[in-house]
């Protein structure tokens, strides 16, 4: 299995971060990413470890979920690939997840 993580997602999880703990230390910022990008690794052991999301049903893939904290990370399995493709505070608007 390989990850791969979109530019959006990456983006997004580096403003979310930066939004939500903008009081915090630039190494509490950093702690916070490397915990949601580490439990993103454990799908390459458990690909559907996630559930299905249900926000994004009826789209061309299959979208499932991972609730790291406050984050949700948004991804799906193409063959032998899991890409990651949103990854965000779980208490803003979900209607707002890209795929």
């Amino acid at each position: 299995m390989e990850l791969k993580f979109t530019q959006y997602a990456i983006a997004h999880l580096v403003e979310t971060v930066e939004l939500t703990f903008s009081g915090a230390t630039m190494k509490k910022r950093e702690e916070v990413m490397d915990r949601v990008l580490e439990a993103t690794r454990r799908l390459l052991e458990w690909p559907n470890a996630g559930q299905v999301e249900t926000w994004m049903e009826g789209r061309e893939h299959i979208y499932r979920r991972l609730v790291v904290g406050n984050f949700k990370v948004i991804y799906r399995v193409d063959g032998e690939t899991i890409y990651i493709t949103d990854i965000f505070d779980a208490r803003q608007n979900p209607g707002r997840m890209k795929g």
